[in-house]
């Protein structure tokens, strides 16, 4: 009995390793194993933190390495629960490039509101490494897990502040909403589970074709948990309650990677798990339905709420709700031209919030828990070269030509149109147009307005660290020169849709 057993573990472990392939992970155990250096390098106290800022730009920039390293072509790996392909590395390169901008923006913020925390960065590499997991998955349990990582991590980081109740608020916020999301897509996983017996993206596509939604009701409910467990992550309406008291408690740096990295793994993993019934027919209208109500809902509600707000980060949050309406249409016209331009739509919003967030951090100095428009008065006379910046990452996100915002905007509209859903498309630009209303109060408070006295916001007091004036240049040209020559990415992009 003793050596049956022992023949079946030998067995199983061998069969276990047989299916490993480390290398397809190699990225993902970078990034962890540097966040676990990191919290060790933290030991030391005093030096930890600036030491443990270089080290994050070092293993990030070597897991990107790495995932450039793995190769084009699919390659499945544990079974069948990760899978590597160019789809997900370009989602690695991403989660990277934003963990590094993260860090280069973080530093002399974090100096200045003498958050002086070491682990920081251990979390931020931390929240990267479940970026990553969510987007490899080949597997919901796998996705769950990866989401796990991120959302423990983030909650940490949002209330990392702890001498500011607003930032202990921001973490307590995000984690209950995170409770309720991580809820939602176990039921809906418990739902496709009991379907189809399996949990692997492969299996549930092959029950699908053939038994197809309408027969498995089952299915079809666990697939509308899954999307309203990933909509809280997107922050799409209804599901955006928690993103302005976040993004206004949360450090600065902290909102810039909430804003971007995190919505864009949710988006990366939809378009990955939607594509498993692409064939599937009939695809059910109300699936469809639901996500066009999403998109609609989120770009118009986005925008009304953000057209009277005087706090700019509270505005930035809802206009951010507006462009996951954007790219909410590109998902919902299920094309890979629609695909390719939601990843370019990606690229452009890492940029412009990424830069848009760093301009913030240098001006605010310690007042960026109360940062109002009027703030800005007069900013044009008293830092013209700031202003400048600010207010071109501002015409981006406005989706002014020749920059990058228009250029991600157009691919997105003109996929939908393709697609047949004109309605949709004409609902998109006209939202596209009113957000230019409360992105421009901003610049003619900055160029038309004289300067507010004792508004407790001193301008001539701004300074930055190189730092991060790299990411804020970076950005900048990202958004001049991909937006005069934008077709290379897209084309690219074309390439590795799924």
């Amino acid at each position: 009995m003793t050596e049956i057993m022992t023949d079946t573990i030998s067995t199983n472990l061998q069969t276990i390793i047989s299916t490993m392939r480390l290398g397809l992970l190699a990225p993902h155990l970078i990034v962890s194993m540097g966040g676990i250096l990191l919290m060790l390098v933290s030991l030391l106290k005093k030096a930890a933190f600036k030491i443990n800022a270089f080290l994050a730009i070092v293993v990030l920039g070597i897991a990107s390495v790495c995932a450039l390293n793995t190769g084009s072509d699919p390659q499945t790996g544990f079974n069948g629960m990760i899978k590597s392909d160019m789809f997900s590395n370009v989602f690695i390169w991403i989660y990277c490039a934003t963990g590094i901008f993260t860090v280069l923006i973080s530093h002399k913020y974090m100096e200045r509101r003498k958050i002086n925390v070491p682990e920081y960065y251990s979390l931020l590499l931390f929240a990267v490494s479940g970026l990553m997991f969510m987007t490899s998955a080949s597997d919901l349990m796998i996705l769950f897990v990866g989401l796990e990582i991120l959302s423990v991590s983030l909650f940490v980081m949002a209330g990392i502040d702890i001498h500011d109740l607003r930032s202990t608020e921001a973490g307590l916020k995000y984690f209950l909403m995170s409770v309720f999301a991580s809820a939602f897509l176990l039921f809906g996983i418990a739902f496709v589970y009991g379907a189809t017996g399996s949990t692997e993206y492969s299996a549930i596509k092959d029950f699908a074709l053939s038994n197809s939604f309408g027969r498995s009701p089952y299915l079809y409910a666990g697939v509308l948990l899954v999307l309203g467990g990933m909509a809280f992550k997107i922050s799409a309406v209804p599901f955006h309650m928690w993103t302005p008291d976040v993004y206004q408690g949360a450090p600065l740096p902290v909102t810039a990677f909430l804003s971007t990295a995190p919505k864009i793994a949710s988006f990366g993993f939809l378009f990955k798990f939607m594509a498993q019934f692409q064939n599937v027919q009939p695809y059910p209208d109300l699936l469809e339905d639901i996500v066009i109500s999403l998109a609609v809902l989120s770009m118009i509600v986005g925008n009304l709420l953000a057209l009277n707000q005087e706090d700019l980060k509270r505005m930035l949050a809802y206009s951010s709700i507006t462009h996951m309406g954007y790219v909410m249409t590109a998902f919902a016209s299920r094309s890979d031209t629609a695909i390719s331009a939601a990843l370019f739509y990606f690229a452009a919003y890492i940029f412009m919030n990424i830069g848009i967030f760093a301009v913030i951090a240098v001006i605010s100095e310690n007042n960026d828990k109360n940062l109002t428009l009027e703030n800005f008065r007069g900013m044009a006379q008293k830092k013209p070269a700031m202003a400048f910046l600010f207010m071109i990452f501002l015409f981006s996100l406005a989706g002014i030509p020749p920059l990058i915002g228009f250029a991600a905007k157009f691919f997105v509209f003109s996929a939908v149109i393709q697609s047949g859903l004109y309605g949709l498309a004409v609902i998109g630009i006209l939202n596209s147009a009113v957000s230019a209303y409360y992105y421009l109060r901003v610049v003619i408070n900055m160029y038309l307005k004289a300067p507010e006295q004792d508004s407790g916001f001193d301008l001539n007091a701004i300074k930055y660290g190189m730092a991060e004036m790299l990411a804020i240049t970076s950005c900048i040209a990202a958004i001049i020169i991909l937006g005069l020559q934008p077709t290379s990415l897209i084309h690219f992009f074309e390439k590795i849709a799924l």
